[in-house]
């Protein structure tokens, strides 16, 4: 079933709930409880957001939405006409009168398909990686968009061949993991990236992947809530030391 998650601390979920028909729809009324259920949700089809005006607040918490969730759906109901919102973004008049409204909203919704993100949401913590493709010697590259799955290395020349099978080793506060993994094709600088490529992991545990999953969706939750959120390098319980993947130091 399709799903929809509505942003509102006003407007009657009823209106919302008519509108969209046998999709299921899960309101909450907090900035935690909407950026909680955004990181834990893969398969949203959209979000619908209400807002009173687009103020630097409410702007910045659009930006991080949209930085790190570009290809969320997002349609922001608002009474503000004139505010401009960020690219992709759609508006709903919540000036409307609740036929017109609901009208407005299926019109929406008819245009959109559910977006399907990947199966680890992925994070920037400031780090580090080392990659060794033949065993024997290593190469450090600026390391982002950590997930549970793979990274993307930053590099400007000399990229690895596509295919090609590594050792990957990150460091982080206290720890360090190493996984085997394949190097990607390389990417042209972009709007979300610098020159680079990417790595999929090839032999993490399932526990190595839940603990990179938790840093990264805490990550993800604290950067939606707290618009300067500077996330710290992360590190280990003396327990989850002894993870597979995992290394002390």
């Amino acid at each position: 079933m399709e799903k929809i998650l509505l942003y509102t601390q006003t407007l009657d979920p009823k209106i919302i709930i008519e509108a969209v028909g046998d999709r299921a729809v899960t309101s909450v009324s907090s900035r935690m409880q909407l950026a909680e259920t955004i990181v834990e949700n893969k398969n949203l089809l959209c979000l619908l957001i209400e807002i009173d005006g687009l103020d630097e607040e409410v702007n910045q918490f659009l930006q991080s939405l949209r930085k790190q969730f570009p290809i969320l759906n997002v349609g922001v109901i608002t009474r503000d006409t004139k505010a401009d919102l960020p690219e992709g973004y759609s508006r709903i008049d919540l000036r409307l009168e609740k036929d017109a409204l609901a009208q407005e909203l299926r019109h929406l919704l008819s245009s959109l398909a559910v977006t399907n993100r990947r199966a680890h949401n992925r994070f920037n913590f400031p780090l580090k990686g080392y990659l060794s493709t033949d065993g024997k010697s290593w190469r450090e590259y600026p390391l982002s968009a950590l997930s549970a799955s793979g990274a993307f290395l930053e590099c400007e020349r000399d990229l690895p061949t596509p295919d090609t099978k590594g050792v990957l080793r990150i460091v982080f506060q206290n720890f360090k993991m190493v996984t085997q993994c394949e190097v990607l094709s390389p990417r042209h600088a972009s709007s979300n990236f610098p020159i680079g490529f990417g790595v999929r992991f090839t032999d993490l545990t399932r526990a190595s992947e839940v603990i990179i999953d938790q840093f990264v969706n805490e990550a993800l939750v604290h950067s939606l809530v707290e618009p300067d959120y500077e996330a710290p390098t992360p590190s280990l319980e003396d327990d989850n030391l002894l993870t597979p993947n995992f290394e002390p130091g």
